[in-house]
């Protein structure tokens, strides 16, 4: 209906939001049909469920302004983290901001806790004290609507990976670089010879062996983050 002239005013149905969202505005008329309409109160637009008009929200006060604010934090730290071409998530400085923000504005989502979560880890490629405390928090409250649990896990295979890879180029420098030792006392026993050089070359080997073997070891220890972290 496109019709302006106001119709007899009714109830709409309530629409359930996240579980435990609590920030709702008690109720708007829309301006068309005066249709009554209950909505989360981080929502800047409705549409009337009677008449199907789109009409913007008027905040009622600093708590709903807060809540918008925060979600809309969340929404740029998601954008940011995952609206960009290429397949990497990568550590922005101005996702601390978001992040802070949301947690400021809206403590009891979900979202702000998956967010924050998943920045420090992002930021500090470790599973700190604060990643685990955010994510306890967080799943009490439920998976989030804005950020989810599964954008956290993203976030958490990104750094799963690329710390494997940082911690195996490591390994292999120095396992490379003490084998090249063990090379040149081998060739330096060869070259002086007698007792002398076969204590390099024994020497060289036995070194060889040593680095080998911790390079086996350290391969088998590189940390594997698991999503249940």
């Amino acid at each position: 209906m496109t019709s302006d002239t106001p119709k007899t005013e009714g109830t709409a149905p309530q629409k359930e939001g996240p579980e435990g969202d609590e920030r709702r505005i008690e109720e708007t008329r829309c301006p068309y049909c005066g249709g009554t309409c209950v909505l989360n109160a981080a929502h800047t637009k409705a549409t009337c469920q009677y008449c199907g008009h789109t009409f913007d929200i008027t905040k009622k006060n600093d708590a709903d302004k807060q809540a918008w604010e925060g979600v809309e934090a969340i929404k740029s730290a998601r954008k940011m983290l995952f609206d960009h071409e290429g397949d990497h998530i990568v550590y922005d400085p101005r996702l601390d901001g978001y992040a802070a923000k949301a947690k400021e504005r809206v403590p009891d989502m979900a979202d702000a806790m998956f967010l924050d979560a998943a920045v420090t880890l992002l930021k500090t490629k470790k599973i700190t004290r604060t990643v685990k405390t955010d994510l306890a928090a967080a799943r009490k409250k439920g998976k989030g609507e804005y950020f989810t649990e599964e954008d956290y896990i993203a976030v958490l295979k990104e750094v799963a990976d690329n710390v494997q890879d940082d911690n195996k180029i490591m390994i292999y420098s120095i396992g490379g670089f003490g084998l090249l030792w063990g090379l040149i006392c081998i060739a330096l026993g060869i070259f002086v010879g007698e007792i002398g050089g076969a204590v390099l070359i024994g020497f060289g080997v036995f070194w060889m062996i040593v680095m080998a073997a911790v390079v086996k070891s350290s391969l088998s220890k590189v940390p594997k983050y698991e999503p249940g972290d």
